[in-house]
């Protein structure tokens, strides 16, 4: 899909249409678009933003979608961009996981930072997990001191399988 006119039209149903049904069938092909900035941009802004499940759904695979077609460098781009959704820096963090020596000292930072500052349970041991088999000495501390007052047990577990890279 490369056809400027289908783009705009697309564009148009996510943002005018009342119907889900339009809403969500719009935003799965704009997937095609993803990496246009404004498409970006709306696809952020249904994920955020829909009153509907399927809606939102649809806009965060497309968005996931284009990671999946990115290099390294520029996933580390997507996890250290502050306009960067949650959703999206979570599955850049996954691919980066997958790549040798990807995660940067500076995207470790990030995903500590993004960790230690979410209200979600589930976004914090989801980047916790991410962070197992990092040994880099400079994440120890943050690590023990961002995650010594988590309430939740699984991000407690995360945090014990991600600390044990440091034989501590």
């Amino acid at each position: 899909l490369t056809n400027a006119a289908l783009q705009g039209v697309l564009l148009t149903a996510v943002s005018q249409s009342q119907e889900a049904d339009v809403r969500r069938r719009a935003a799965d092909a704009l997937s095609g678009f993803s990496s246009d900035p404004n498409v970006q941009s709306w696809l952020r802004h249904l994920q955020e933003s829909d009153p509907d499940e399927g809606v939102k759904r649809e806009a965060r695979q497309a968005l996931n979608e284009r990671l999946g077609r990115m290099e390294p460098a520029s996933l580390q781009q997507v996890v250290l961009d502050a306009e960067t959704s949650t959703s999206e820096k979570l599955a850049a963090m996954d691919r980066l996981r997958r790549e040798e020596n990807a995660r940067t000292p500076e995207v470790v930072a990030a995903m500590v930072s993004l960790s230690v500052t979410s209200e979600d349970p589930n976004v914090r041991a989801m980047i916790v997990s991410q962070l197992d088999g990092v040994s880099d000495p400079s994440l120890r501390n943050p690590l023990l001191a961002g995650l010594a007052p988590e309430e939740n047990a699984r991000v407690r577990a995360e945090a014990a399988d991600a600390l044990s890279a440091f034989n501590t």
